[in-house]
């Protein structure tokens, strides 16, 4: 069976809409495994992203080659050293890109006026980029998170002033 960018967002899907905490799946050489847990389970040892679409699903090591030995992601300033506002939150895991491709000026700036659909950023889950709208118009008054970091299902990524 080889997993297709469908699949995989079909498997998200049902992941967000369940109690599980953690899916694993093997197919075609290929492990994917999506946790509830605020840990990185599986990555790649080294990234071969070039641009936002670049595969992101772990594939097995060789034998004879080490385990990836998983990351913690990194933690959200606490709710006190946020600015007043209306959050943007990631809807699953993944990875957070500012720009739609490398070397392109980002969606938002901190300062800039947006509307409600405004696109503000990616979030990257296994291939698929899900962009994110800001959901309220305002004035983006701080991104949170930083170009290419992993982030987790509900942080925070950016904080929108309300009109």
């Amino acid at each position: 069976m080889k997993l297709e960018a469908a699949d995989i967002k079909k498997l998200l899907d049902a992941f967000e809409q369940s109690d599980w905490d953690e899916i694993r799946l093997s197919a075609d050489g290929t492990d994917v495994v999506i946790s509830a847990s605020d840990a990185v389970v599986a990555m790649p040892a080294q990234s071969q992203r070039a641009t936002p679409s670049a595969p992101s699903a772990t594939t097995r090591p060789e034998p004879g080659e080490p385990e990836v030995v998983p990351e913690a992601l990194p933690v959200a300033p606490a709710a006190g050293e946020l600015p007043e506002g209306t959050p943007v939150r990631s809807a699953s895991p993944g990875i957070f890109w500012r720009s739609p491709a490398p070397g392109e000026p980002p969606f938002v700036e901190a300062g800039q006026r947006v509307e409600a659909d405004t696109v503000v950023c990616i979030v990257e889950v296994m291939k698929l980029m899900n962009r994110v709208t800001a959901g309220v118009a305002g004035t983006v008054a701080a991104i949170v998170v930083e170009n290419s970091e992993q982030v987790r299902k509900d942080q925070t990524l950016m904080v929108i002033t309300e009109d």
